[in-house]
């Protein structure tokens, strides 16, 4: 017959809605595993003033060389302290926001803190 419908095959409807109400387990347990993965490596305020001192001494570092290098890398260093207490953190549960504020309140610069890893946002 031309134009006639086809009809799915009883059997073909039944595989589908097996298929379609499984409850996604795996899925589930992945977030859970996730989630828990974050939760416990999220940083705190001393492994982010750690990194911080780290990260400015790397920079300055840098810049220089020789035996000037390293009198400027601890100069650095605690000038990077003295800077990383002017964060204030934000605990999520996952994550943690480092945010740095000028005397308006307006947010100067702002890590997100990670895995224990940092990523600077602004």
């Amino acid at each position: 017959m031309v134009g006639a419908r086809l009809r799915p095959h009883p059997k073909d409807a039944e595989t589908h809605m097996a298929k379609k109400g499984k409850f996604p387990y795996f899925t589930v347990i992945l977030i859970l595993v996730v989630a828990l993965f974050l939760a416990l490596t999220n940083p705190n305020q001393t492994q982010f003033r750690n990194w911080y001192q780290t990260q400015s001494e790397l920079q300055a570092k840098g810049d220089s060389s020789g035996a000037v290098s390293d009198v400027v890398g601890a100069f650095a260093k605690v000038v990077g302290g003295l800077a990383s207490s002017e964060y204030r953190r934000t605990d999520c549960g996952l994550f943690s926001l480092y945010r740095s504020r000028n005397s308006k309140g307006d947010v100067v610069h702002s890590y997100l803190g990670l895995a224990r890893a940092f990523i600077k946002l602004k």
